[in-house]
């Protein structure tokens, strides 16, 4: 994944976060992935397989392409969490 992409996919997993308004405690729980792996997808060290790229975009009730294309938060409806 190019340098471009690693930092949009993260921007974007942030912003979905957020807009769920889930901590990264609640996202690992949701997601099946843990704190640890996310945080180091947020601080760009490691990108997800498809695997955990489609269950994050579950628990971030989206699409997985959503996490790689760029998103205006501003304009989106809020989500609530879900579970697993």
């Amino acid at each position: 994944m190019s340098s471009d992409l690693r930092k949009l996919f993260a921007k974007n997993l942030d912003g979905y976060r957020k807009d769920c308004n889930y901590t990264w405690d609640d996202l690992a729980e949701s997601s099946g992935i843990s704190r640890r792996t996310l945080l180091n997808y947020a601080g760009k060290k490691t990108v997800p397989d498809l695997d955990n790229l489609g269950k994050l975009a579950k628990a971030l009730v989206t699409e997985p392409y959503a996490l790689l294309v760029e998103t205006d938060f501003s304009k989106l409806e809020k989500r609530t969490k879900v579970s697993k």
